[in-house]
């Protein structure tokens, strides 16, 4: 079997991860040692990987601090120690180039208003933490006798601020997306008395508020694609958007002012990933609310967050995942990352690039060019790929990938991604099949659309490879094969006889053949004979006999 085949039957579908560095619960662990950061981390983006989910929601600011240097807030304490204490590597490029060598999307997770919760009050003796740099921005709000603190979002120096950190943010790093969490109120209970006396103006004080969080994101949505304009912009927002008729539920239209409907109506968003945290018999179910998000998505991308932590919707993955795919959502998305362990997920079967969005213009992408293949091993098959990147132009993109395909029958499954700066790669094919191998190689842009017309496919015209019996190790026959020959290569450990049956698949006589036998290695040509089903192999003094089905 190939290493690493996948069958892409599915081609674009986000599979998503949130990963938190909140409070350490995902990254990085209870460790100041930098080298067992670094790995922690690779070995998490490594099993994302190996699952098959392709886009990492990776949070870079949480508690007003970052994960990366700025000079705007504060860096994060959980790596070591203290605020402001900086690490010798930089967190967030260690990500994105450790997510982009294996083929994910990396898009920075920030948690907007809130800018403190939790029992960690270190952060508030900080003279640089936000909170005491600014305090006439901070609203306290207690919920459960918990209190947290926000920025309000009604003052325009608190909007102004928020959209130079994520400039600052996108201006420096080449992420692939901004996951937005947090973008809303805390309740209905906060105290924005004085930014609603100042500026808003006699309006209806949910509408305003409501207002204030479509217009902020607006702006981000606009100032960031100038930017870049192929990063992508998402939000997630509260599972729920409005209550109907009687029902009680906790809603982002009405309890915290989100009105994430008209982010899509707007076009200010690239996709939403709303928490839909709810098991398909629970109160409130999931499939409603589910196709109500899919059903106002106005062409916009809504990839359902899926609430792995809870042990109803974990025992229910498959049925959930199948049930976005039926309803027309653009993907899922895991929350969290240590949860995967938990829940046993076995991953998906195939491959898949994440999500189209086809209102992001490219200007197309170029085949790679001088597409060669060469076996350089026989057993295990082993085949070495070499290539060139065709000149850019002014009309198309640089690739960001290199996809290898392969085409075994009539099938043709995506192999692996390598990163745009490498020309050359090594597979493995273990146990190969009978049938020939004819190789395509597509360059991929940073939005996941493949070039065209490769006309420089690879063709395995080598002889393959296929064991005759399950059993590995040298002494085991082997079978190589094309169009027009066979050979058996088989090991004796003295001289014997090899007696050959071809049985027919149809009623006609075997046809058997003798062949004697030398002590070591036996290199054996053998006739095609037509229509048969299977070979039978006997070494006559050894007492050994071996069957191929040759179907």
């Amino acid at each position: 079997m190939l290493s690493g085949v996948v069958c892409p039957q599915i081609k674009h579908e986000t599979r998503a991860v949130w990963v938190a560095t909140n409070f350490r619960i995902d990254w990085p662990p209870q460790s100041f040692n930098e080298e067992l950061q670094k790995e922690a981390l690779k070995q998490i983006f490594q099993r994302i990987r190996s699952l098959n989910f392709n886009t990492v929601y990776f949070q870079v600011r949480s508690n007003a601090t970052v994960i990366y240097p700025s000079k705007i807030e504060a860096f994060s304490p959980y790596f070591k120690g203290g605020l402001d204490d900086f690490t010798s590597y930089d967190p967030l490029a260690f990500a994105i180039k450790t997510a982009h060598n294996l083929g994910l999307e990396i898009h920075a997770w920030v948690n907007v208003f809130r800018c403190f919760s939790g029992y960690d009050k270190s952060f508030l003796n900080y003279p640089k933490h936000l909170t005491s740099l600014h305090k006439n921005w901070i609203v306290e709000y207690f919920k459960e006798g918990r209190k947290s603190l926000w920025l309000d979002p009604g003052l325009p120096d608190v909007q102004n601020y928020l959209i130079r950190l994520l400039k600052e943010l996108v201006n420096n790093y080449n992420i692939d997306g901004i996951n937005l969490d947090y973008l809303r109120y805390p309740g209905k209970n906060f105290d924005d008395s004085f930014s609603y006396s100042v500026y808003g103006q006699g309006t209806n004080r949910a509408e305003w508020r409501r207002e204030n969080i479509v217009n902020f994101l607006s702006t981000v949505y606009t100032e960031l694609k100038k930017i870049n304009p192929f990063i992508k912009i998402g939000v997630a927002p509260i599972g729920i958007y409005e209550n109907n008729g009687s029902e009680k539920n906790f809603s982002g239209f009405s309890d915290v002012f989100q009105d994430s409907y008209a982010f899509l109506k707007n076009k200010i968003v690239d996709y939403l990933s709303p928490q839909v945290y709810w098991a398909l018999d629970d109160s409130p179910p999931f499939r409603p609310i589910a196709a109500d998000w899919i059903k106002h998505s106005n062409g916009r991308n809504i990839v359902l967050g899926l609430g792995i932590y809870k042990s109803k919707v974990a025992k229910e993955i498959p049925s959930l995942i199948k049930l976005s795919r039926k309803l027309g959502a653009e993907g899922i998305a895991f929350f969290r990352y240590d949860y995967l362990s938990i829940v046993n997920f076995k991953g998906f079967k195939e491959f898949a690039y994440p999500a189209k969005m086809n209102w992001i213009k490219t200007r197309g992408i170029l085949p790679p060019a001088e597409f060669t293949a060469k076996v350089v091993k026989d057993i295990p098959l082993k085949i070495k790929f070499y290539w060139q990147e065709s000149a850019q132009d002014k009309f198309t993109e640089p690739p960001t990938y290199f996809s290898l395909f392969v085409k075994n029958g009539e099938k043709e499954n995506l192999i692996t991604m390598i990163p745009a700066e490498r020309h050359s790669t090594l597979l493995t094919i273990n146990s190969p099949a009978r049938k020939g191998y004819s190789f395509r190689l597509k360059a991929v842009d940073k939005l996941w659309n493949e070039s065209k017309g490769e006309k420089n496919a690879g063709v395995i015209n080598k002889y393959l490879i296929k064991e005759i019996t399950l059993r590995t190790g040298t002494n085991s026959p082997l079978l190589f094969e094309d169009k027009n020959t066979r050979i058996i290569s088989i090991n004796s450990a003295n001289k014997d006889l090899l007696k050959i049956s071809f049985l027919p698949a149809k009623t006609e006589a075997n046809s058997e053949l003798s062949l004697p036998l030398l002590q070591g290695k036996n290199l054996i040509s053998l006739p095609k004979v037509k229509n048969t089903k299977a070979m039978k192999l006997e070494i006559v003094k050894a007492r050994k006999s071996y069957l191929l089905d040759l179907r």
